[in-house]
């Protein structure tokens, strides 16, 4: 019995528990800049801004990694250990590793757009706001897009390659493409994307 598409929905269901995890840990890390009197003792600490930021970035890309490795390469050696006379489990290896990478690249990606959130607004308040906006948001305009070319225009246009952008758009279809090749490709940008947003906020 083929359980790779089971285990990609695992998989997928603990990227989707990081990233509603990351929304409290983004402010978390930044807390400081929310209160005044915390705001200037960290300015005012001996340390230089960038290393701090830097620091809990690092932070919470390890956090983030470890927790969907473990749970991804958990899932993998209980189907090994599964031992049955009446049936066998197997797992397309290839599928479900790359589907790995492209859902820790999706939540990464988030992670970075939430912590670049964090540290651009004012209040908790605005940092809801703005988290809704930019993770939301991109998936809505591209899905809007898409919708209108294939309909209005008559262009077929490739799903990787519409929602490569969008971290959501990259987790749900890590999730059940069979393509190597298109997970793969989704995993890459994604992390380029997580990478460029996370120097961005810094900037």
């Amino acid at each position: 019995v083929d359980v790779t598409g089971e285990l990609r929905t695992v998989t997928v269901i603990v990227s989707a528990i990081c990233i509603v995890y990351n929304l409290f840990l983004a402010v978390g890390l930044f807390k400081e800049i929310y209160s005044k009197r915390a705001c200037d003792y960290y300015f005012a600490l001996p340390v230089k801004r960038g290393a701090v930021y830097f620091a809990n970035v690092v932070f919470a890309f390890a956090v983030n990694t470890v927790s969907v490795v473990c749970s991804s390469v958990s899932g993998y050696i209980c189907i090994l250990s599964f031992h049955s006379e009446k049936c066998s489990l197997i797992v397309d290896k290839a599928i479900y590793f790359a589907g790995t990478a492209s859902a820790l690249a999706s939540v990464l990606c988030v992670l970075s757009i939430l912590i670049l959130c964090a540290v651009s607004a004012g209040r908790k308040v605005h940092y809801v706001i703005l988290s809704v906006i930019s993770i939301g948001g991109i998936d809505i305009i591209l899905n809007g897009i898409k919708s209108n070319l294939e309909y209005i225009w008559g262009l077929k246009i490739d799903e990787a390659a519409a929602f490569a952008i969008s971290p959501i758009g990259s987790l749900k279809i890590s999730g059940y493409s069979e393509s190597v090749n298109e997970i793969a490709f989704l995993a890459a940008v994604g992390i380029i994307e997580a990478v460029a947003v996370a120097v961005l906020g810094y900037a």
